[in-house]
């Protein structure tokens, strides 16, 4: 989670401004600790998030946190 996180800061992020970062970051990390807070409204964003941070990736890059290809992993994404 964590990771991915990381990378829509570094990616995504920096080209289009859509969450406020010290807010998501808070979120994140207190999701780490307890993933029972998270409302669906939450969780929702947080697959957005995963959703833009792979899409941004390069396709080698896809594979290190997460196995699998990027098609997939887009594909498990968006579903």
């Amino acid at each position: 989670m964590l990771f991915y996180w990381q990378v829509y800061m570094d990616n995504v992020d920096p080209i289009v401004k859509l969450l406020h970062v010290p807010t998501m970051t808070k979120i994140v990390k207190d999701l780490r600790s307890d993933m029972s807070t998270m409302t669906p409204g939450v969780e929702a964003l947080m697959f957005a998030i995963y959703l833009a941070a792979i899409t941004s990736m390069e396709h080698d890059e896809v594979h290190i946190p997460h196995p699998g290809s990027h098609g997939a992993n887009l594909t498990s994404c968006r579903s």
